[in-house]
This record gives structure tokens, C-alpha cells and sequence, in this order.
């Protein structure tokens, strides 16, 4: 006879607390700008607001003392800038080049 009826439902529930919970997303998604400007912030509180329609777009919202709110709008692109630095140089060189071959020519003209 089992004297203690629920120990082994304790132990099933204590088992399915303690099993792999993967992280949650604690970002405020809104979707765009309309929504970031409607989303109540406290007096002088801060929160930052992702846009689920404009993935590189968030807002950071404040309010002062008198809860007067004030928003940022900020776009947030990838930092591998490289190709375009090259491509930037690239271009500076093939113009350097131009002008070297038109002086050239120039003087070989006179």
C-alpha cells in the first residue's frame, strides 16, 4: 500500500522543471514605426523596440520626469564594411591610373 499518493507526481513535475528550456527572446518586437510611437513608456523609463517588419530598423523610446516620451529611430546594418572599402579604393586607383596614362599620352603628343 502507498502511503504517499502524490510522491510520485512530485516527482514527475520537479523532472519536467528541471529539463532543457531553451532562451526565450525577451526583445519587445513591434511592427513599425506607427506601433513604436504607440508603445507606452513610463516616466523617465527607457525601452528599446525591434521592428518585426523592417528587421534592421529599432526604436529606443524615453519618457522624462513628466512622462513626456521621446523616440530614436536607429538602423542597425552588418559591420563587414571590407568589400566596399576595397571596391571604394578599387575605383580611386583605376581613376589614378586614367590620369597618368592621359598625362603620358599628353606628353608624348607634344
Amino acid at each position: 500500500m502507498n502511503y504517499y499518493p502524490y510522491q510520485n507526481q512530485f516527482n514527475q513535475n520537479q523532472y519536467q522543471q528541471n529539463q532543457y528550456q531553451p532562451p526565450q527572446d525577451e526583445r519587445i518586437w513591434v511592427q513599425g514605426e506607427d506601433a513604436a510611437k504607440a508603445y507606452l513608456v513610463a516616466a523617465n523609463g527607457f525601452v528599446r523596440l525591434w521592428d518585426s517588419v523592417n528587421q534592421n530598423i529599432f526604436y529606443e523610446k524615453r519618457a522624462d520626469a513628466t512622462g513626456r516620451p521621446y523616440m530614436q529611430v536607429f538602423r542597425y546594418e552588418p559591420i563587414n564594411s571590407a568589400p566596399n572599402e576595397f571596391k571604394s579604393l578599387e575605383e580611386r586607383i583605376t581613376a589614378l591610373e586614367e590620369v597618368i596614362k592621359n598625362e603620358q599620352k599628353s606628353n608624348s603628343d607634344d
